[in-house]
């Protein structure tokens, strides 16, 4: 008799044992989903949206927009959009959470380069030259920061590196590196 209590007990803690394996494995894959769906696809599709945004903007204007004010206020910065990052001006990566004040000066999770202070027309400006870029390595783990191009490529750089060496090359442009 002994021997089958034993086995059931056996049975049940393997039964909850499995369970809680089960339901660490399906929480880490649902973290790693999200990850990846935020760093790898949603951060890329903002910056991408930025560009024509911004693009669209200096069509209309005939030069580039002075800062990201504008998109602000085409999306206003409401409790409920902030609070689950939204907007396209909030990086899905940041964990800051920004002021509606800060947002209409124009203080956003991206860094934007006002290049018409020194190119008179915007499309003078050489399409591998950087034009948004996330503010700070902490919206990517500290790995890198996605960097959004004139001619509208998308590139993720490894600790800021690309966008270190296009400073040092071009110190002129006084360009606000990531840290």
């Amino acid at each position: 008799m002994h021997l089958k209590s034993a086995f059931k007990l056996g049975a049940i803690f393997s039964s909850f044992l499995s369970l809680i394996l089960l339901v660490t494995a399906s929480h880490y894959a649902r973290r790693y989903h999200e990850f990846i769906t935020r760093y790898v696809l949603e951060c890329p599709m903002r910056l991408d949206y930025l560009w024509w945004l911004i693009h669209t903007e200096a069509d209309f204007q005939g030069q580039y927009p002075s800062n990201l004010v504008f998109v602000v206020e085409m999306f206003k910065p409401t409790t409920k959009a902030l609070r689950h990052g939204w907007p396209p001006y909030i990086c899905p990566g940041s964990k800051r959470r920004w002021g509606r004040n800060e947002l209409l000066r124009g203080e956003t999770d991206y860094i934007y380069v006002n290049w018409s202070r020194w190119f008179t027309n915007y499309c003078e400006v050489p399409p591998d030259f950087p034009l948004v870029y996330d503010r700070t390595l902490s919206n990517h783990h500290n790995q890198g920061i996605y960097l959004l191009k004139v001619g509208g490529e998308i590139i993720w750089d490894p600790g800021a590196n690309w966008l270190k060496q296009f400073a040092e090359q071009h110190p002129e442009y006084a360009l606000i590196v990531p840290q």
